[in-house]
């Protein structure tokens, strides 16, 4: 699972972009490490140029439907074609299984995955968030 932004005016020529923020299910096909080496182009004016390292993922965008009554979204095949996005916009990665001719996306990336333990809560207990 991954965020883009979208033009919602893509299909229209004259039209000035407009973005809004869409979660797109894909398959992650690799993970691409790029060492970018210290230049003065990469930094900010009056700062130490270092090297760095930018971290891209090649994914298949997968095309979803969700079942009215359960709203798992579903999607069948071909994949679309390869995209390379910035790692940082995955959220999450879910499984799918196979049923009745299509693929059901299991996303356990909701409110519970998200619990978080955070130490020294007033009384040297962990509290959950």
């Amino acid at each position: 699972q991954y965020d883009v932004l979208v033009d919602i005016h893509a299909h229209r020529r004259n039209c000035r972009p407009e973005f809004e923020s869409r979660s797109l299910y894909g398959q992650l096909q690799y993970i691409l490490v790029c060492p970018l080496p210290a230049h003065h182009k990469l930094t900010y004016p009056n700062e130490q140029p270092q090297a760095q390292t930018l971290l891209l993922a090649a994914v298949r965008q997968c095309n979803t439907t969700a079942d009215a009554k359960t709203n798992i979204p579903h999607y069948t095949d071909p994949l679309a074609a390869l995209e390379v996005k910035d790692l940082a916009s995955i959220q999450a990665v879910v499984g799918h299984i196979w049923n009745r001719k299509r693929w059901a996306i299991l996303d356990r990336s909701g409110e519970l995955v998200r619990a978080q333990c955070v130490v020294g809560g007033g009384e040297g207990e962990g509290d959950m968030e």
